[in-house]
């Protein structure tokens, strides 16, 4: 039956292959106006390509007249106009076959281009020969020809202008007729779908309401009814023929089950019988493992406060092991730091007496410094002096050179030089002075905070080697104190390693308890068990023997045929 219900036109299909026919109509029939509607559009965007192209050519000719008139008046030269360049977009855009002109239409536009090239060349050839009053009149010719070429563009705008209303009128009705087509095939397809859902549902329908009909009467107790018949090639069909042997299963079942009812209901009441004996005798047995089991619970227990002490004792010894370890690593920490302190302190009173001697030097060398510039002073003053006479001198040169008239003239000139360098020499000397009065302040400034600084350091240097007998004191200690902690450490060692064989001990004894445990209590466990399975046994056979009898009156309601 399943080999042949593969292969049949089942509901599913038929629902499937009915919406799916509708689908591939309504998708045919809108890809067939969409394509439609396509063509249209691409000509629509023909029309305004053509419309933007001779809109640019209308542009780009005015530009040639506006060139030519910037040479004329002098703002351009003639090389640099645009003029020929508008000409020669103008011809590419008409030659152009994106744009859609007749043969005849592009040639006309073609020959009144011509002719304004013509006239512009010789424009330009008057412009080279700077004859601008014929340039003029070529200018005014231009215009012309310029008008009729504007005006044949204006022309073909116009058709186009034409063309798109009347294909803007032409896609509107398409759309409306696109529309309708849609709406009517929608309307069609959905009453053709709820037709066929009725069909459909009414050929589903008819056998189930047969098939219930017959199972009413079979749960009823009817089971001598006849056999369903199913006239379609699909599922139904196969529902009906496994209802059919359903309902023939169902008649056989009941009929043995009358029979082994009736065998199974007088071995219950034997099981019954054993049961109850067998329940006696696990109880008796249950009672004693029970009193077996809670002696070993006391001793178990009692074990258990043993092991714990003995693991509290062990936890104890490894806190203290590890506590006495991480002190003698610290003594060892400290007295590595005592030892280099010790060093490092050394060092440090080594560069200390380094630095107290450089700082003795430079107290020295600024001594010196102190009395080289008050040998410099001196000097200074001694120029002072000097220029004071030279100014003096450069005075009564010019007095005499007053007196001498025309003749001491040039003297006179060079004594006011002589002057005014003794001025400046002067000038100079003074601010020598004043720099060097103010460096030698400096400079016993310094050699008093030197010699301040040599004592500091000398009584630092005293501190630092203080310091350093404080160190190796305490060096000495920390070695004393590592050396003791070491042997406590190792005596905890050997505490350790005794509670642990104890603690090994202990465990051992606990796991043992621990087990013999898990065995009594898996033994009574077993016996309970036991007992409990032979209890509900007996509870099992009362209810099994009242289920026969419950059964008996539940078969009697199906009426079946009595086999001879």
């Amino acid at each position: 039956m399943r080999q042949n219900v593969r292969f049949q036109l089942t509901i599913t299909r038929k629902i499937l292959i009915s919406f799916t026919v509708a689908i591939l109509c309504l998708g045919g029939l809108n890809l067939y106006l969409t394509m439609g509607m396509q063509k249209q559009s691409e000509k629509y965007e023909g029309i305004m390509s053509n419309l933007f192209l001779l809109g640019g050519i209308k542009s780009k000719s005015a530009l040639i007249e506006k060139e030519l008139r910037a040479v004329y008046y002098g703002t351009t030269d003639i090389e640099a106009a645009g003029h020929r360049t508008a000409a020669d977009q103008i011809k590419s855009d008409l030659e152009r076959g994106s744009l859609s002109l007749s043969a005849k239409e592009r040639e006309a536009a073609l020959n009144l281009l011509q002719l304004l090239v013509d006239k512009m060349e010789g424009a330009e050839q008057l412009a080279r020969a700077k004859e601008l009053g014929k340039m003029e009149d070529v200018l005014g010719e231009i215009v012309k020809r310029q008008a009729f070429f504007q005006a044949q563009i204006d022309g073909l705008i116009s058709q186009e202008l034409v063309k798109s209303e009347s294909l803007r009128q032409t896609l509107q009705a398409e759309q409306k007729k696109s529309a309708a087509i849609n709406l009517v095939a929608l309307v069609a397809a959905l009453v053709g779908s709820v037709l066929l859902a009725l069909f459909i549902a009414r050929n589903i329908s008819r056998p189930i309401r047969e098939l219930t009909k017959l199972a009413e009467r079979i749960a009823a107790g009817q089971l001598s009814v006849g056999e369903m018949k199913v006239k379609t090639n699909d599922e139904l069909k196969g529902l009906a023929h496994s209802f059919n042997e359903m309902a023939g299963s169902l008649k056989e079942i009941i009929a043995t089950a009358h029979q082994v009812n009736h065998n199974v209901h007088h071995t219950f009441v034997g099981l019954k019988e054993s049961s109850e004996q067998n329940v006696t005798v696990g109880e008796r047995v249950a009672d004693a493992v029970t009193e077996m089991d809670e002696a070993l619970r006391t001793q178990a227990s009692e074990l258990q406060g043993t092991a714990e002490a003995t693991q509290s004792m062990h936890v104890l010894s490894q806190e203290i092991a590890k506590g006495s370890e991480a002190i003698l690593e610290r003594a060892t920490h400290m007295a590595a730091l005592a030892e280099e302190g010790n060093r490092s302190n050394t060092q440090f009173v080594q560069q200390y007496q380094t630095v107290a001697q450089v700082m003795k030097q430079t107290a020295s060398h600024t001594g010196e410094l102190v009395a080289r510039t008050r040998a410099m002073n001196a000097i200074v003053l001694r120029i002072a002096e000097i220029s004071e006479l030279t100014n003096l001198l450069s005075l009564n040169a010019s007095i005499e050179a007053a007196r001498a008239g025309e003749s001491g003239k040039g003297f006179a000139v060079v004594a006011g030089e002589i002057r005014k360098l003794a001025g400046l020499s002067a000038d100079s000397a003074g601010e020598i002075a004043r720099i060097i009065h103010s460096v030698q302040g400096e400079s016993e400034t310094m050699q008093a905070m030197m010699n301040e600084s040599v004592s500091e350091m000398e009584r630092g240097s005293m501190l630092a080697r203080d310091t350093t007998q404080s160190l190796l004191l305490i060096q000495d200690a920390n070695q004393a104190v590592h050396a003791e902690i070491g042997h406590i450490f190792h005596d905890l060692q050997d505490l350790k390693v005794r509670i642990d064989r104890v603690n090994e001990s202990s465990g051992t004894i606990d796991k043992t308890a621990v087990q013999l445990q898990e065995r009594m209590g898996l033994i009574a466990a077993a016996v309970t068990e036991q007992s409990a399975h032979l209890q509900e046994g007996a509870a099992s056979a009362v209810v099994l023997a009242d289920l026969a009898e419950r059964m008996d009156a539940v078969l009697a309601r199906f009426q079946i045929e009595t086999r001879h």
